[in-house]
């Protein structure tokens, strides 16, 4: 027996995945991992009610505005350490620049360190 919670988990995952369509077959639904759900997935999502599709679907929204909110702040990180070396760290460059650019690095980089981090080394 599966709860609401777990039902919109699993609707939200799949969300997750480029090639789910809500119109198709749930059998042939994916997870965010790429893994197809199994026939005891696709029977689970199969008695999902209106309202934890809905609830899933908003939740679904508001990640993917969390996401382009981030996205949007990296961008703007990466635009003003623009002039960074190519081995210089960039928390060092943005020391130094000059006010309010400074501190709008020091705020984003607040909001982004580990992501940003993890970025840079898988291009290093």
């Amino acid at each position: 027996m599966t709860t609401t919670t777990d039902r919109v988990a699993l609707i939200l995952d799949a969300l997750g995945h480029e090639d789910t369509e809500l119109t198709g077959q749930s059998r042939l639904w994916r997870h965010r991992d790429g893994r197809y759900f199994t026939e005891d997935e696709a029977e689970i999502v199969g008695k999902c009610t209106v309202g934890e599709i809905r609830q899933a679907m908003d939740l679904w929204h508001e990640e993917v505005l969390q996401l382009q909110e981030h996205t949007e702040l990296v961008s703007e990180y990466l635009d003003l350490v623009a002039g960074c070396g190519p081995h210089e760290p960039l928390v060092d460059y943005a020391s130094r620049l000059p006010e309010p650019q400074r501190s709008r690095a020091a705020q984003i980089w607040q909001q982004v360190e580990p992501e940003l981090e993890a970025w840079l080394r898988e291009r290093s």
